[in-house]
């Protein structure tokens, strides 16, 4: 048996969420440097024998955060996966942030759905065991009517995340994109991060 994921949102303080109307006017294109693939490191569950990570993919001004489980694997790939996804658009304010190693720019990112969805191999043990998505996922607490279409209302997630972001260079010449620390309530404006997360960070994908 597959059950059991140890936690859906193994690494979902990771993922952004949020919504903006704030910032200056001509900004709202999408930023050059974000677009493509980013991925968090993959890290090994407490079971041992299974992996995670964020996996984040940027187009334009619209962006998902997938929140992967890897089943029977310690290397986040295989066949075997369930994702929680939070779909977002963006929009960057034109301003940075002045921080004690350089600036970040503000973004600030609006949540329009999660869904919860997992790989076909994974959908196919489940059918063997006589089982749904859904019956899987409540045994770990997620129930919703729609799992494709969950708002941030029934997550009891904040809409709104007023953030920073930066693309640093690291000594192999990779990009990494750090975001804004999630120690503070960014709920507004004037909460914005004035740090990068320790956490938040995406390594560039091929």
């Amino acid at each position: 048996m597959v059950r059991a994921l140890s936690c859906i949102g193994l690494l979902c303080g990771i993922a952004l969420a949020g919504c903006s109307s704030s910032g200056s006017d001509g900004a709202a294109g999408a930023a050059a440097d974000l677009q493509g693939r980013w991925a968090s490191t993959c890290n090994v569950t407490a079971s041992g024998n299974s992996s995670g990570r964020v996996e984040v993919t940027v187009t334009g001004t619209t962006a998902t955060f997938a929140n992967t489980e890897y089943l029977r694997n310690t290397t986040c790939s295989g066949d075997l996966s369930r994702s929680q996804t939070d779909h977002v658009t963006y929009r960057l304010t034109g301003e940075e942030t002045e921080l004690t190693d350089g600036n970040a720019k503000n973004v600030d990112i609006t949540l329009n759905r999660v869904s919860y969805t997992a790989s076909q191999a994974y959908l196919d043990i489940l059918t063997e065991e006589g089982i749904t998505l859904a019956d899987d996922l409540a045994a770990v607490g997620v129930t919703f009517p729609d799992l494709n279409n969950v708002t941030p209302e029934q997550l009891e997630r904040d809409p709104v995340e007023y953030t920073i972001y930066r693309i640093d260079t690291n000594a192999d010449g990779t990009l990494e994109l750090r975001t804004g620390s999630t120690s503070v309530d960014a709920s507004t404006p004037e909460m914005r991060p004035d740090r990068l997360s320790s956490v938040r960070r995406f390594d560039r994908l091929p």
